[in-house]
């Protein structure tokens, strides 16, 4: 299954970790540590990428909430975050590029919504991953798509 699911979690590193190889990697490791802690509690209702996006989801939203309250820390070095290869064929599209610098600037909860929505989950699989109704995810995600029209016209304008 993590290996079925590895592009899934790997984009969630990146989403939700300070883009160093070494917060990837510990994000990754934390994601599949919980996988494996929690499958026996896996009693297939859903499918396993609605399972995975739930587990990883919660526990890149756990992790960022306490990385919160630790004091932020400066590298020495700069590193890009190219180092943990991604599967994203929209690579080098200006404009896909922009959409994801905008979502970076969304809560967490809504940057995740974000990306399941740009990843093309489909609504009912959101709403399971969520614990919502496929209404509320519909609405949230107009909501952030006016937030998004926002934020765009905002860095147009500079």
């Amino acid at each position: 299954m993590v290996h079925r699911t590895d592009r899934i979690v790997r984009r969630i590193c990146v989403l939700f970790s300070d883009r160093s190889a070494e917060g990837m990697r510990d994000l990754y490791q934390e994601i599949v540590c919980e996988m494996w802690r929690s499958f026996h509690r896996f009693r297939r209702a859903s499918s396993e990428t609605t399972w995975v996006y739930r587990v990883a989801l919660n526990t890149a939203l756990r992790q960022h909430r306490s990385r919160k309250r630790q004091p932020i820390l400066v590298p020495l070095e700069c590193q890009s975050f190219d180092t943990m290869a991604v599967d994203n064929g929209d690579a080098g599209n200006d404009l896909t590029e922009r959409l994801y610098l905008l979502i970076e600037q969304l809560p967490p909860d809504e940057r995740a919504l974000a990306y399941m929505y740009t990843d093309n989950v489909p609504m009912r699989e959101i709403a399971a991953v969520l614990d919502t109704s496929e209404n509320a995810v519909k609405l949230r995600i107009r909501r952030i798509k006016e937030k998004l029209k926002k934020l765009n016209d905002e860095y147009q304008e500079q």
